[in-house]
């Protein structure tokens, strides 16, 4: 989901008075000793911020870097500059001298609705502590003078803790105690003096509200930065860091540690969500929301005490940063849940979690996502980015992340299924299907709801959060003037199948609030995504089991959407299908396909089922459902597209296509295989007679004899295909190495060429090479009889390759030979259905000077 900043902070307040309860939610925490939180006592925190202080040499800074790790952005950015650090420090330092310059008012209570004050305050503080001398002092004034005049021209009211701006309160805290820490040797007596007092003013509030939660009587804030949602990490990661920069100082050692050690513990109420699954419960929006929080925090905790006191050592939370790049389209998150959408998510965040975890693959997202989007450098970027070496890596992050970040995700937090053939390209195509549970914080319902975009279009999408401010918005009991009678918040909002959805005004949810919808089946492979919804919890009065099953083509980045249903009843039961698009629709006269026109595309939507047909309507709620308490926003521009029926019954499907029209097929790698098998040959002439000679060197583990098929093609001078020859070896694991010698009707012997490939079980190809080239079989209707064959992405490579048809016992009944120059792509057709075996397709090309194997197969 998409968080949209430029209401920011503001907009979460204004209703979190009533959101504080909704901990109930969520499940309750787990217990300390069941979780592997430490929990360590005050005593043990200024212990290890002791240990942590000898360690690096100094005691600051320790907000989020140390002395070691300022010396070698001093020397990476400035002395002895290397990419990217001099790039991005320069954008860096251009920022706080433009800040420097602006004639901008300086912020206010009221400017911290988007973030302003922590970013430009961070940005400040960055730009004086890299351009202090050796002993981390005498940096340039301009940033100080500017950064202080910030801070103290804001007229802080720290009672707005007791209301709904206590996450504004947290964002000054967080600021505060950065700009302490990394300019503290260029603070005078006096000024430190009123930074401190600043800070210890919102801390002395936030401890009242600390001692509310151990006598567990708490006021609305208190119950917001205990709960178990976004909050709780929010709020308290700006009370833990500033607690972290009073730390070592006598008048407040014993107060910040003991600060810091009940902020561990009320943490975990909402950490427990973030870890035994991936992804979060909340969704993409407020998973990136809390992060930029939660990993501030936790770099400081650190590097302050050099413990994080159980919290990356949470199940799950390794994998947790591949959560929101994955709700990532091409240009936009999926603003499923309480979120909206608007430029992609831009996370410093993997850097972090890479570096927690020595995950170069995870880095090599932000390094792309800099690079594709034309993202703004964050001052994050440079505290955690580490080069490729750091990991132990030779290649580059751009290889890294071509070969090695998964384009797919299931995250059974909020039961998220993703599927992409790329990522920035503006002809990539992305998918997600959701189940999840209806009634989380900031939730919505809608179990089943896909998101889909293709050519650069997003068809179906998500309409986002309601205007959070209207009446009973934070109502999520299933009654009268609830947050279900918006229509944002419905099923019939999102693109979901309804099963008799409620009339009834005091129960106006339409679907189950309470059963968990999971996803059930993931499959992920080059070519093609795959994920099952059992959809029947959302129903569970109405059917006794449905599916909605979503298969993806990576090439054509066409979708195949199919519901299943068995209904308790016969007939009698009424069914919507909606996808909500901005694209103008049109309805084909026979209502079995519709076409959907949006910037110069189209996309082509076919019933498949032989029973359904589509028609349109406004994105409003159908007739007679319950009426909300206040006006919602408008989904001005929005059409939805419709299958119906007011009498289904019994085993019940719905199957729909949707397809770009003439999109080009995209290239799809094959994943690099393990060999079992590593063949060479070559030809050889003795006695004037044209011999094959084929090596063989077996990988095969120990202990694991196999049959081994092959299939060996023979090429003429004139690149003609002269004859296919099948065999089969039995390979013993014992034998490292053998060979075989082939008389073969060979012309030209002089430059014949001998390819080989092996079909054994899954006829993956012996030679596994990246496929550089993309080639696609696709089987046509029985009607027409045929298959067709279809390479594109040749560029400036010449290709030659063998069109195999073999029937059910594997006897080649269909030899074609297809030859390509750079002409970029050909079809050829084949009589699939008079064999009913299946075909192969392979070959070679050249693609840079190297000889790449392709390979393709299709079972009919």
């Amino acid at each position: 989901m998409k968080m949209c900043f430029k209401k920011g902070i503001a907009a979460f307040m204004i209703v979190m008075m009533a959101a504080w309860a909704l901990s109930s939610n969520v499940p309750a925490p787990v217990s300390a000793a069941n979780a592997g939180y430490v929990r360590p006592t005050p005593a043990q925190i200024l212990s290890d911020l002791s240990t942590a202080t000898a360690a690096s040499g100094a005691a600051r800074p320790r907000i989020m870097l140390d002395a070691v790790k300022l010396q070698q952005l001093k020397r990476d950015c400035i002395t002895a500059p290397v990419e990217p650090y001099k790039s991005w420090y320069k954008t860096l330092k251009t920022s706080a001298d433009n800040a420097c310059k602006s004639s901008t008012k300086y912020i206010t209570m009221n400017d911290l609705s988007n973030l302003a004050a922590m970013n430009r305050i961070m940005i400040l503080s960055f730009a004086y502590m890299m351009t202090t001398d050796s002993s981390f002092e005498n940096g340039d004034e301009k940033y100080k003078t500017r950064l202080y005049n910030e801070i103290t021209s804001l007229d802080i009211d720290w009672s707005a803790l007791s209301d709904s701006k206590f996450l504004s309160v947290s964002v000054l805290l967080q600021s505060f105690g950065i700009a302490y820490d990394w300019v503290y040797n260029g603070w005078t007596d006096a000024e430190k003096v009123t930074l401190k007092n600043l800070m210890l003013g919102g801390l002395g509030q936030a401890e009242s509200l600390y001692r509310e939660i151990i006598s567990g009587q708490k006021s609305a804030p208190a119950g917001l930065i205990s709960s178990a949602h976004n909050w709780n990490i929010c709020g308290n990661a700006g009370i833990g860091i500033s607690s972290l920069a009073l730390m070592d100082e006598a008048d407040t050692s014993e107060f910040a540690s003991w600060m810091l050690s009940e902020c561990l513990k009320i943490m975990e109420n909402n950490h427990q969500h973030l870890t035994g699954g991936t992804g979060y419960i909340e969704g993409a929006g407020y998973s990136q929301f809390l992060m930029r929080y939660f990993t501030m925090f936790l770099s400081s905790l650190k590097y302050s005490t050099g413990k994080d006191y159980g919290f990356l050592s949470a199940p799950g939370m390794n994998k947790l940063a591949y959560y929101v790049p994955a709700m990532v389209g091409a240009q936009d998150i999926a603003s499923t849940l309480d979120s909206n959408e608007g430029a992609a998510a831009d996370m410093p965040e993997p850097f972090f979690f890479a570096k927690m975890y020595n995950d170069p693959v995870l880095a090599s997202y932000r390094v792309q996502q800099l690079k594709q989007t034309k993202k703004n450098t964050n001052v994050r970027d440079v505290l955690w980015y580490e080069p490729p070496s750091y990991y132990g890596q030779t290649d580059s992050y751009d290889t890294i992340f071509r070969t090695s970040y998964p384009r797919d995700g299931y995250f059974s937090n909020p039961e998220d299924a993703t599927f992409r053939n790329g990522f920035w390209d503006a002809d990539t195509s992305y998918i997600l299907l959701g189940g999840g549970k209806n009634n989380v914080n900031h939730g919505q319902i809608d179990a089943g709801s896909f998101i889909y975009e293709s050519q650069g279009v997003r068809w179906a999408i998500d309409l986002g959060k309601e205007n959070d401010s209207v009446t009973n918005y934070w109502s999520y009991s299933n009654k009268e003037n609830s947050r279900w009678t918006y229509y944002r918040c419905r099923a019939e909002g999102h693109n979901t199948f309804v099963i008799n959805p409620s009339t009834n005004a005091k129960l106006p949810a339409d679907q189950n609030l309470t059963n968990n919808i999971p996803v059930t089946e993931f499959v992920s492979t080059p070519q093609m995504g795959k994920a099952v919804v059992n959809m029947a919890p959302a129903y569970p009065d109405h059917v006794n089991s449905a599916t909605r099953t979503m298969v993806f083509d990576k090439a054509t980045g066409g979708v195949v959407l199919t519901d299943d249903i068995v209904f308790k009843t016969a007939s009698g039961n009424t069914l919507y299908w909606f996808m909500h698009t901005r694209a103008a629709i049109t309805i084909a006269p026979d209502g079995r396909s519709a076409t959907l026109v949006q910037d110069g595309k189209t996309l082509e939507v076919k019933a498949l089922d032989g029973n359904s047909t589509f028609t349109k309507m406004n994105a409003v709620k159908l007739p007679g459902m319950p009426a909300s308490p206040a006006a919602s926003n408008s989904n001005k521009g929005v059409t939805k597209l419709v299958i119906s029926n007011t009498n289904a019954g019994g085993a019940y499907q719905i199957k729909v296509s949707m397809q770009v029209k003439d999109a080009p097929l995209y290239p799809i790698d094959l994943e690099p295989l393990a060999p079992r098998l590593h063949a060479n040959s070559h030809l050889s002439i003795e006695s004037d007679e044209a011999i094959a000679n084929v090596s063989f060197v077996n990988t095969l583990p120990e202990g694991q004899d196999k049959t081994v098929t092959v299939i060996l093609g023979c090429y003429s001078k004139g690149n003609k295909l002269v004859d296919v020859v099948t065999k089969t070896y039995t390979v013993n694991a014992g034998e490292p190495e053998f060979y075989d010698t082939l008389g073969l009707p060979i012309a030209d012997e002089d430059t014949a060429k001998l390819l080989v490939w092996d079909f054994t079980e899954s006829m993956q190809p012996l030679l596994a090479a990246k496929k550089l080239v993309n080639s696609y079989l696709r089987e046509l209707s029985a009607s027409q009889g045929n298959g067709s064959m279809m390479i594109n992405g040749v560029t400036d490579a010449d290709m030659e390759l063998a069109l195999v048809v073999r029937d059910a016992e594997g006897t080649i009944v269909y030899l074609d030979q297809i030859l390509t120059d750079s002409d970029g792509s050909f079809v050829s057709e084949f009589p699939l259905e008079e064999y009913g075996g299946y075909v192969a397709a392979f070959g070679t090309t050249k693609y840079d000077g190297v000889t790449t194997f392709i390979f393709d197969y299709l079972e009919p």
